[in-house]
Parts: structure tokens; C-alpha cells; sequence
């Protein structure tokens, strides 16, 4: 037998007697192609692309690549080279893909066939909403060509996820945040690929149960304010108060707080919130159990004293409060303008309706008032913000020319002007009034220069300079 993809030489020699000598006779011949071996392919499941390679074959100068799905050829084109590509395969078909090599005279045989499973076709959702009692998504899908089965994955707005695995058309999604609003896709999976992602659909979890549910008891009108924190998602909100005579109070709104009137003193209340989005309410309700507590403490006053040593006493004085025993004072603020330099203070519970807290210069506050009984604690207070007065003006300069006295100095935060003073046998005179950093006046017999910065809080303390009528010599600054 001869062996394929071969050249061979043939020779046929005649002997003549009569002659007494040999002739001969040669030709050449090529056998068929063998048959192209090692076929090997790889799916990219991103394009649905197919590559495909053999081993060179003896004897081959073109090869034949064909690819069948289930019913047809779908694509056949000749090459040279050992490696072929067919793009775009119909989405969940099955092809078979074999090579024949041809020398331009004679083919070989087909040679094995490799079996490629495209990605499965890309589904899309039917439907997907939450079960109210449940907090349980329900998806549904049309089924895909070529899957084997389905992951549907839900993805909230903070990032959390969750999904269901299945070979049927429809799932349930556990575990949802409430409060969520999702996006659910499909991805079909086979053994090979995954198709890619269908269109999202949007559903959102039940509401979150309002949290910080407070109660304040306004004792000179028996009425109740109901406040809570905001529930994400919701659009209104329903809110209970069950009194101990068995009357049910109610009140429906789209604000986080609900105000109750009628109520009586010294009775407990049983209070439940609920939130709304429009199609679930709050599988929990938030519930609160009061008796009456101390109404916002109001009408706070605020005294300044004179700065000291670059602090200011700043004296609280407030109304009293229906219901309360005791109060607490806060205090926080800003020191010069400086978001790293900020402060908080508290005062401890006392029964008096005034206190008094030192804060440096140059500084914003915000202070509020709590009232307290044995049945709780009222809000805080509307804050009340102030200033305190400004430090003292720094690096206090003076200078003497052709007989006009120039002064300047550094900023003093939150300061509106600045007064700069004279001083003479220990009498003070105003020589300039500015909202600038410097001023000049006519030179005055003067032994010291003083200055001092103002705000609507008041006036700081006094920097001064001693004067020297030498203006080669720096002044000296004190503090």
C-alpha cells in the first residue's frame, strides 16, 4: 500500500533480446493528502466566536473546513494555514466541525469531528416584584435556547446581592434588604458559556421599619409629637397611639413626625409606626411605650461676660420646662474658623434653669437645652448660635514717618472692626476706628498704642505697644 501525501517515482524497464541492450521508462506520482488529525477547538464565549487548529498534514496544499449546526451547513471556506476561525455562531446551536485536506487533484478523507456547544441565547424577564409578607422576590423569565439552567441575580443599590440557581423559568429571591431598590438580571448558563446578561428590571424591598421613633408629650396642651427617622422607599407613613382606656388614636402622613392631641396626663401610651411605599408596608412597625415627658425647653438667653486671658464666659439662662426635673446644656462650635480645631461640651443635670461655660475667643457656638423627668427626655432644643468675641489683635507694629504714625497687625478671626487707641499719661484716645489691617493717624505725644478687636459679641482684650519715637528700632510687642 502506498502511504498518503507521498511522492513517488515509477520505472518501467523493457529488456530486448535482439538488440541485446535494457530501455526504460520512468514517472512520478502524488498520493492523496492524509487526513488532517488533531483537530482541536476552543468556543470564546464573549463573541461567540469559535477557533480551531490541526497538525500539518503530508501532502496537503488547501484544507476544507466545514461547520453543520442541527440542520444545515452553516459555513465552508478552504485555507492554507492550520487554524481557522468561524465567528458569530448562532447562539445555543450545536455544530459538528471537521477538515478535509485537498492537494488540488485528490482529497483525504474527512477527519473526526469536534462537537461545539454554543453560548446559550440570552433570555429576558417577564416579571419581578416583591411578596409584601415576605420581603421575597419573585422573577420570572422566557427560557433560552441551549441553557442548561438559569442564575438570576438581584442587585441592591449598596451593593448587596442576592440570587437564585435553577433550571425552571421563574425563582425566589431570599433575603432582601428592606428599604432596597434592586435591579434583577438573568444569565443563562450551559456547559461551556454563560449568555450574556439580560435587561435589568427593577423592583424595591418593603420598607425599613422607621427607627427612632421618639414621643414628646407637650404637658400644657396633653398633645404627643410622634417623630421618627425616614424610612428609604417609603412615601407615607401610618402611626398608632393605643391609650389605657382602650380609644385608638391614628394619624396618616407623609412627614416623619404626626402630632396627637387629646391625650391625658399620667397615662401610658402604646405608640407603632408603620411605613408605605405605595404596594408594602413595614412587616415591622416601630412601637414605643410613654408616659408624658418634659416639653422642648425654650426661650434660651445668652450673656457674655468680658474675655479673660483669651476665654469668654458665656452665661445660659432658659425657661422652664412643663414636666421637667432637670436639664442638660450643650455647647459645640468652631475655634477660629479651623474645621480640625472643633469643640463640644455638656453640662452635667441640674435642676436650675441657668449655666455658664468658658470658650475661648474667636470662636462659633451652637448651644441646646434637654429636659428630662422619670419618663424621658425631651428633644434638644432649637440650637442657638453665636459668636464669642475676637482674640486680641497679634504682632502689633508701629512706625513713625515725616510725622504720620502708620499701625498694623495680624487678623483677629470673626472680627468686624478694630479700634486702635493712644495712650498718654494713662489716658486713652481713640485715633482710628477700621475693618482694615492697618490705619495711620497724625502724630500725637502718645506713650503707648493700643488696639482691640470687635464683633457683635463684644470687645477682645487690648494688645499694646510701647512706642518708640526711634523708628529704626522695631517696636516691641505685649501681650
Amino acid at each position: 500500500d502506498l502511504h498518503c501525501g507521498q511522492t513517488y517515482n515509477i520505472t518501467v524497464t523493457t529488456l530486448s533480446y535482439s538488440r541485446n541492450g535494457f530501455s526504460s521508462t520512468s514517472a512520478q506520482i502524488q498520493t492523496a493528502p492524509c487526513i488532517p488529525e488533531n483537530l482541536k477547538a476552543e468556543l470564546n464565549c464573549d463573541s461567540n466566536a469559535v477557533s480551531f487548529s490541526w497538525d500539518v498534514t503530508d501532502g496537503a496544499k488547501l484544507y476544507t473546513v466545514t461547520a453543520r449546526d442541527s440542520q444545515r451547513v452553516t459555513a465552508s471556506f478552504n485555507t492554507s494555514d492550520t487554524k481557522a476561525q468561524i465567528p458569530h455562531l448562532e447562539c445555543g446551536e450545536y455544530y459538528t466541525i471537521s477538515v478535509v485536506a485537498t492537494d488540488n487533484i485528490c482529497k483525504s478523507p474527512q477527519s473526526a469531528v469536534v462537537n461545539v456547544h454554543a453560548g446559550p441565547c440570552t433570555s429576558e424577564i417577564i416579571a419581578a416584584y416583591v411578596d409584601c409578607d415576605s420581603n421575597t422576590a419573585m422573577v420570572s423569565w422566557e427560557p433560552s435556547n441551549g441553557s442548561d439552567f438559569y442564575i438570576a441575580t438581584a442587585m441592591g443599590i449598596d451593593g448587596d446581592m442576592q440570587s437564585c440557581t435553577v433550571k425552571d423559568i421563574t425563582c425566589e429571591i431570599f433575603h432582601l434588604k428592606c428599604g432596597q431598590s434592586y435591579n434583577v438580571t438573568l444569565v443563562a448558563v450551559n456547559g461551556m458559556c454563560n449568555s450574556s446578561e439580560s435587561a435589568a428590571n427593577s423592583f424595591q424591598g418593603v420598607p425599613c421599619t422607621p427607627e427612632y421613633l421618639e414621643a414628646n408629650v407637650d404637658c400644657a396642651n396633653n398633645s404627643l409629637l410622634l417623630s421618627w427617622g425616614y424610612s428609604n422607599t417609603a412615601i407615607s407613613y401610618m402611626a398608632f397611639v393605643n391609650v389605657s382606656d382602650g380609644d385608638l388614636l391614628h394619624c396618616d402622613t407623609t412627614n416623619t413626625s404626626c402630632y396627637i392631641q387629646g391625650l391625658k396626663c399620667a397615662t401610658k401610651y402604646d405608640i407603632s409606626v408603620y411605613a408605605f411605599d405605595g404596594i408594602c408596608t413595614s412587616i415591622l412597625n416601630a412601637s414605643s411605650e410613654v408616659d408624658t415627658v418634659p416639653c422642648v425647653p425654650g426661650d434660651i438667653q445668652v450673656a457674655l461676660s468680658p474675655a479673660s486671658n483669651g476665654v469668654q464666659g458665656i452665661d445660659i439662662s432658659w425657661g422652664s420646662s412643663n414636666c421637667a426635673e432637670d436639664y442638660e446644656v450643650d455647647i459645640d462650635g468652631q475655634i477660629e474658623d479651623d474645621p480640625f480645631s472643633l469643640y463640644t461640651l455638656r453640662s452635667y443635670w441640674t435642676p436650675s434653669t441657668f449655666f455658664e461655660f468658658p470658650v475661648l475667643c474667636s470662636s462659633t457656638y451652637n448651644i441646646s437645652v434637654t429636659a428630662r423627668n422619670p419618663a424621658g427626655t425631651s428633644s434638644p432644643s432649637i440650637p442657638l448660635a453665636g459668636l464669642t468675641v475676637p482674640c486680641s489683635p497679634n504682632n502689633l507694629m508701629a512706625s513713625l514717618e515725616n510725622g504720620t504714625l502708620f499701625i498694623s497687625w495680624t487678623e483677629s478671626f470673626f472680627a468686624s472692626e478694630y479700634v486702635v487707641y493712644a495712650v498718654s499719661n494713662s489716658e486713652r484716645s481713640e485715633i482710628c476706628r477700621t475693618s482694615e489691617l492697618s490705619c495711620e493717624a497724625p502724630n500725637i505725644p502718645k506713650d503707648m498704642i493700643e488696639i482691640v478687636a470687635l464683633n457683635s459679641a463684644g470687645e477682645s482684650e487690648t494688645s499694646k505697644i510701647n512706642l518708640l519715637q526711634d523708628s529704626s528700632t522695631p517696636p516691641k510687642v505685649l501681650y
